[in-house]
């Protein structure tokens, strides 16, 4: 199964359609800021979207948390804000630990981010339309099945 991994559009419609016919995924995961963004676009993609609130959304309808299970595996989908990400990632690291979860992917900071602690994978793709790291965009591509796990960060160019 491929799965995209987005955040923070902030209003950057067409590239976020760009990117989502590129890829063509299964599903996509919008990890927030401009929620609206991805309901916007959704008629024209065929993918199954899961997409969580971020700070920048807060008169919208949508959850903050969205948990998964997916071949056995389970995901934490969060914007990050709640969890004062900006400051570091220790509340967010006991969220996933609470929960028991086995990847956690966030947004908010504009930054990517792919680390593992406590036996936890935590991703932020980045931002797709206003990166604070880099001068292009980025998200990442998650391929999964019953055995295999990868991940792949892309970068508009």
């Amino acid at each position: 199964m491929k799965i995209l991994i987005i955040s923070d559009s902030h209003g950057g419609k067409e590239t976020l359609l760009k990117v989502i016919l590129h890829e063509n995924p299964e599903k996509v995961f919008f990890l927030g800021d401009h929620i609206s963004d991805i309901y916007e676009i959704e008629h024209n993609i065929t993918a199954d979207i899961c997409a969580v609130k971020g700070n920048t959304d807060y008169n919208l309808i949508g959850l903050d948390d969205i948990f998964l299970n997916i071949y056995n595996k389970k995901i934490l989908l969060t914007h990050g804000h709640n969890y004062k990400v900006n400051y570091g990632y220790y509340r967010l690291s006991l969220k996933a630990q609470e929960a028991e979860v086995d990847y956690v992917f966030f947004g908010h900071t504009h930054r990517y981010v792919d680390f593992s602690e406590n036996g936890i994978r935590f991703i932020n793709p980045g931002s797709i339309s206003k990166p604070r790291d880099c001068n292009h965009g980025s998200y990442v591509v998650m391929k999964i099945d019953k055995v295999n796990v990868n991940f792949v960060k892309k970068v508009l160019t």
